[in-house]
């Protein structure tokens, strides 16, 4: 499972699940997509880069969403694959991703919820063992 929504009473709040940090970020945006329409019909046709630092991964994380909803808005660029990698240098987080998609179709890939942001509300990035988990609200 890559992610779950949960009970929120006005945005929408969803748990991303990863056995790396990598695959939690591309989960969580998998996820964010999915809320926002259909992410299977989505054909990754056209790639875009984006690379990010931040002072925590909270922090990348917001900031990865954030990214990802500006290119929707900007390019109307759908987005299904997402290939992340991330590290630390110098007591910063980085993120480089390539993020494949196609134009947005509303009879292709339909409409579900918009969401406005990314929030730090109720943020949280946890691991245990080798599993990692993010609790994420969306302002819709």
């Amino acid at each position: 499972m890559r992610y779950r929504t949960l009970p929120h009473t006005a945005d929408l709040f969803i748990e991303v699940y990863g056995s790396s940090v990598e695959e939690l970020f591309a989960n969580a945006a998998y996820g964010m997509f999915n809320e926002m329409l259909d992410v299977e019909a989505v054909t990754p046709k056209q790639a875009h880069k984006v690379d990010l630092e931040a002072e925590t991964p909270e922090d990348l994380l917001v900031d990865w969403l954030s990214e990802l909803l500006a290119l929707f808005e900007i390019t109307g660029c759908a987005f299904s694959r997402f290939d992340v990698k991330i590290g630390t240098r110098n007591s910063r987080w980085w993120l480089r991703a390539i993020v494949q998609g196609e134009p947005y179709d509303y009879k292709k890939h339909g409409s579900k919820v918009l969401i406005k942001a990314v929030t730090f509300h109720q943020l949280a990035i946890e691991r245990k063992d080798s599993e990692y988990t993010a609790r994420i609200l969306f302002d819709i």
